[in-house]
């Protein structure tokens, strides 16, 4: 969120403290259209989903066991750290639910696991202490703890388990269907990127998507390509100032504005775009006469 630039109405003042942007994450614009907040069943729904995919996938059954036993271990100690880790665990999963779905809620998800965690390190350490089980044992434990989550994960993959939305969603491309996760022979974004840079005219400012520009920008910080270039990540309304910024400090006939794809909001701004087919995927459209930014 960008709000110096306006984007979706926010200004600084309004979005600079953690109500504003926990009201703005429940009732702002990101929400739609998944509005699980002023619709409790759907809302409900993908609470069961969250939880069913989080405990088959995410931290997995061995390790949910340990949890519920840590909750009594740890409460016996202290009863107020293992309120604590539970409470953190069942917030955050429910509030992840009323916010997003799909594969970010993932993300949401991060500090539930994190507690689950604790809690089943606190239930390993009372097994180990209360039946004299030898640290093998208790790391063989850990290990099929880590193991049978990622197993389920591949087999959902190949097959959902029991009814279809039980696999794990994953964000975008490439997808890692291996049991040991690796990227060998994966080099479609690279590569995509690649044919982009050679085809942009020399000096441009590029506006793309973040899923096309990273890697674009990764292989310009880091590999020195196409210093000569500008690369923007583009969302309205924020960046049409970078853009009205360009317009008055270059000539778009020697630094164009160059259009990775039709980006709505974009598109409509640009007076005489030339279609250059750089890619079957992604088009690329060159500005040289001007860009309305009002």
């Amino acid at each position: 969120i960008e709000a110096a630039g306006g984007q979706y109405g926010l200004t600084p003042t309004t979005f600079d403290g953690v109500a504003e942007r926990m009201c703005f994450l429940l009732f702002g614009a990101e929400t739609h259209p998944n509005d699980f907040v002023h619709h409790l069943p759907t809302a409900l729904a993908n609470l069961g989903v969250a939880a069913a995919r989080f405990v088959a996938f995410e931290v997995g059954p061995i390790t949910l066991v340990l949890a519920l036993g840590g909750m009594a271990s740890l409460g016996s100690r202290d009863r107020g750290a293992a309120g604590l880790l539970a409470a953190i665990a069942r917030g955050t999963l429910a509030f992840g639910a009323l916010v997003v779905d799909g594969p970010l809620l993932q993300v949401f998800l991060m500090a539930t696991t994190i507690a689950v965690v604790a809690l089943a390190a606190s239930g390993l350490g009372g097994l180990l202490a209360r039946t004299g089980t030898r640290a093998p044992l208790a790391v063989a434990f850990a290990v099929a703890a880590l193991i049978v989550p990622h197993e389920l994960r591949m087999r959902a993959e190949k097959r959902p388990l029991g009814v279809s939305w039980m696999r794990w969603e994953s964000k975008g491309q490439p997808q890692i269907r291996t049991f040991v996760p690796q990227l060998r022979h994966e080099r479609s974004a690279r590569e995509l990127a690649e044919r982009l840079l050679a085809a942009i005219p020399e000096s441009s400012f590029v506006a793309a998507r973040w899923e096309v520009v990273m890697t674009m920008k990764y292989l310009q910080s880091v590999e020195g390509r196409r210093p000569d270039l500008v690369l923007d990540p583009w969302y309205e309304p924020a960046h049409i100032v970078r853009l009205a910024r360009w317009q008055r400090e270059h000539s778009l006939e020697t630094h164009p504005v160059v259009m990775v794809g039709l980006i709505p909001g974009l598109a409509d701004r640009l007076s005489a775009p030339e279609l250059l087919p750089a890619d079957r995927e992604i088009p690329l459209f060159v500005e040289r006469r001007g860009v309305r930014v009002q």
